[in-house]
């Protein structure tokens, strides 16, 4: 596992490629689990102020960029045999599904993993092109100090599992 951290949009986006680019030759072997909790907007670099901004100048005008979307030449040129998992967090649950399957169709990859902000530490929904699910914690399970991550990641490592032998008997 490669745990990378970082602080700016920039050096998240440039870490991202040259992890991928490291484990392009692993294919079906290489998962991507990308939780980093990237905003959807910025402010690009060449417009950041050089010194502190001051009160007496009245309030910024601050115009917004889009975050350039990565995911879809990540699936399909960088490491395309890789299981590749995004995040999807919302704060309406009616749109929370919509936005994970717009996700999938979108970028072609193959595992969404989509929360709510006010549930976030204790459910996740697993969404895939064929199945969704949610992994939730039990009151028990709360009262014992067990994280959502845990079920999580036992159900990416079998779900990781299961790919790389049906990648392998398609070889």
């Amino acid at each position: 596992m490669l745990l990378i951290s970082f602080i700016s949009l920039t050096e998240y986006l440039w870490l991202l490629k040259e992890a991928t680019a490291a484990l392009k030759n692993h294919k079906s072997k290489a998962l991507l689990y990308l939780a980093a909790a990237v905003s959807d907007f910025y402010i690009p670099y060449d417009q950041l102020a050089e010194h502190k901004l001051q009160s007496s100048d009245g309030a910024p005008d601050i115009k917004l960029a889009l975050v350039p979307k990565i995911l879809a030449p990540l699936v399909s040129k960088w490491v395309p045999q890789a299981l590749t998992i995004s995040f999807k967090l919302e704060t309406d649950p009616k749109i929370l599904l919509k936005k994970c399957h717009d996700a999938l169709n979108k970028y072609k990859h193959r595992i969404v993993i989509g929360n709510l902000l006010a549930t976030r530490r204790t459910a996740v929904i697993i969404v895939t092109p064929t199945e969704q699910y949610t992994l939730e914690l039990s009151p028990d399970d709360i009262a014992a100090g067990v994280e959502i991550e845990a079920k999580l990641v036992a159900d990416i490592t079998r779900r990781h599992e299961m790919f790389i032998a049906e990648s392998a008997s398609s070889e």
